[in-house]
């Protein structure tokens, strides 16, 4: 995978993808989700990542966790590390 690429599924029907020396009308911007203990993955098994998008009265952010192979705690619950101001 090209770790300059991003992309996005988003309900099985739309792609949008991101290069950052490229300007793309309507493209999302790359964001880092770092976990807060590194999860091993061994070749051909499968990582299984969650993401949510939160939304309080004055600011949006992301939480994520990991479910496999193994089991994370939420990540940046409530905002407590990043968050973008409304």
């Amino acid at each position: 995978m090209n770790p300059r690429l991003y992309d996005k599924n988003i309900e099985g029907k739309c792609f949008k993808f991101c290069f950052p020396d490229i300007s793309i009308s309507g493209s999302l911007f790359p964001i880092f989700f770092p976990l807060r203990t590194p999860v091993c993955v061994q070749p051909g098994i499968p990582l299984i990542v969650h993401l949510w998008r939160c939304c309080g009265s004055t600011k949006v952010w992301y939480e994520w966790c990991v479910s496999s192979p193994v089991s994370t705690p939420v990540q940046n619950p409530n905002g407590r590390s990043y968050w973008v101001g409304l």
